[in-house]
C-alpha cells in the first residue's frame, strides 16, 4: 500500500505545478482580454474549463491520497493535513468555478465584468492554493520545491 501512497502523494506533488501554471496562464489570458476587449467569448469559457479540469484534477488527488491515508496504518492524519484539506477542498473549487456559475445564471452579463471575474479569480485562487501548501508546514520550499 505505501508504494501506491508514493505514487499518488508523488502525482499530486507534481501536479500542482500544472495547477500553478494554469492559473497564471488563466490569470494572463483576463487581463490581455480586458485590455484588447476581443470579443471572442468561447475562448473565454475554454481557458476556464481548462483551467477548472485542472484543478478539479489535483482536487480528486488530494481526496484519493486522503482515504488512502486513512487506511494506511503506516501513515496518521495530522492537524497541518486537515487545514491543506480544508483550504484546497472547500475554499479553491468554488473559486475556480466561480467564472461559469456566474456565466451560466448571468447569460448576459457584461463583458468586461465577465473578464474582470476572469482575472481576480486566479490571483485568489494563487493566494489560495499557496495558503493550502504553507498549511501542511513546510515553508515557501514546500511550494516551490518537491
Amino acid at each position: 500500500m505505501s508504494d501506491v501512497i508514493d505514487f499518488v502523494l508523488n502525482f499530486h506533488s507534481g501536479w500542482r505545478y500544472l495547477v500553478m501554471l494554469g492559473t497564471i496562464v488563466t490569470c494572463g489570458y483576463f487581463v490581455y482580454a480586458l485590455v484588447t476587449s476581443a470579443a471572442d467569448t468561447k475562448r473565454d469559457k475554454l481557458v476556464t474549463t481548462i483551467w477548472a479540469i485542472l484543478v478539479d484534477i489535483q482536487v480528486t488527488l488530494g481526496l484519493i491520497l486522503f482515504v488512502l491515508y486513512i487506511f494506511d496504518d503506516a501513515h496518521e492524519i495530522k492537524g497541518q493535513q486537515m487545514g491543506h484539506l480544508f483550504t484546497m477542498l472547500l475554499l479553491v473549487p468554488p473559486v475556480v468555478h466561480f467564472y461559469s456559475i456566474y456565466s451560466k445564471r448571468n447569460p448576459n452579463a457584461d463583458l468586461k465584468r465577465m473578464r474582470l471575474i476572469g482575472a481576480v479569480a486566479p490571483i485568489v485562487t494563487l493566494v489560495l492554493i499557496i495558503g493550502g501548501i504553507l498549511a501542511l508546514g513546510g515553508g515557501f520550499e514546500l511550494v516551490f520545491g518537491s
